[in-house]
């Protein structure tokens, strides 16, 4: 047992095999978030029964989990310094990024996201599947945001939106880390057979700070609820990652679930400088924004309908969706 000194007071536990902090631990008496250093080896359903545990008081303590190794840590430990950098010279929150693929309810819930963020005047990008490519994202997990949530299915290798985004496709050394990313989908904190998660590998690839996920399949009523608790805690002023799920007040069915938190728990939510100016400039056209026909029309070799060449017409309707 090891106490840090930051912020907040760590609580660092090494378990050799197994599972080897539970429920009313006095250890964690007085602290605010606790980490468990664990092994490689330790599929995360193994190490914690969900995003944290009780003290001997009855108190929920949010933890997070560090599947390190020699290589791995010192790619976590560059972006958790690069991230805590940001909040000691003040940065603001955001910009978030809203994530997800193409499906009615995934689009639905990063809208609703960005509804409730915008309104505490941050900063937000609506990057899902039907706006940015594959390879658009992952540079734009690169520019340093300081929260990305994705909506949608998801796998233990990845996302499946975007046509199936995997560790493969994170940015390989990225200019500036994620604060957070938040998979509220499926299994994305799954061993699922071999190697590392993909939840785990956002943190030990030192793309963010701090990373969501789940050990297996999630409910879709659950997940929303999670999105708009947390957002609605961080639009209330909550700088921090684990400010965030202690003022979201999650019920007990969501606290110990499927949900797994990896990285620093403490992870600041703000964005590097050049995040925002960054982020506008990555192209991530509204589908259903209003063109123009006749600039349409010079552009493309096949002939377009007199109406067509004098209306303003709208985009879906323009490619026939």
């Amino acid at each position: 047992m090891k106490e840090m000194s930051f912020e907040t007071r760590l609580v660092e536990v090494y378990p050799k095999s197994g599972f080897d902090l539970k429920d009313g631990d006095e250890r964690l008496l007085g602290v605010d978030v606790f980490v468990v250093v664990s092994p490689r080896g330790l599929a995360p359903s193994k190490v914690l029964p969900g995003l944290g545990l009780c003290d001997s008081e009855g108190r929920f303590v949010l933890g997070a989990m560090l599947p390190l190794s020699r290589i791995t840590a010192s790619a976590f430990c560059r972006s958790a310094c690069a991230v805590e950098k940001r909040a000691l010279r003040g940065q603001g929150l955001g910009p978030a990024l809203l994530l997800g693929e193409w499906e009615p309810r995934a689009r639905k819930m990063a809208l609703r996201s960005i509804r409730c963020l915008r309104e505490a005047d941050i900063a937000c990008f609506q990057w899902t599947a039907d706006r940015v490519t594959r390879d658009a994202l992952s540079e734009g997990l690169s520019y340093g945001a300081g929260l990305a949530l994705y909506y949608g299915h998801g796998r233990s290798v990845g996302w499946t939106g975007y046509h199936g985004f995997r560790s493969r496709h994170l940015p390989e050394r990225p200019a500036s880390p994620l604060g957070a990313v938040l998979s509220i989908t499926c299994s994305t904190a799954s061993r699922g057979g071999g190697g590392l998660s993909f939840a785990e590998r956002l943190v030990t690839l030192g793309v963010s700070a701090a990373s969501l996920g789940a050990t297996r399949k999630t409910r879709h009523l659950s997940n929303a609820y999670l999105a708009s608790s947390v957002c609605e805690a961080i639009a209330g002023g909550a700088t921090r990652l684990y400010e965030a799920f202690r003022q979201a007040r999650l019920p007990e069915d969501i606290l110990f679930s499927s949900y797994r938190l990896f990285g620093d728990p403490t992870a600041s939510l703000a964005g590097s400088e050049a995040s925002f100016e960054a982020a506008m400039g990555l192209y991530a056209p509204d589908p259903d924004e209003r063109v123009d026909r006749r600039r349409i029309a010079s552009e493309q070799e096949y002939p377009v309908s007199e109406k067509a060449r004098t209306e303003d017409v709208n985009l879906v309707e323009l490619i026939g969706l």
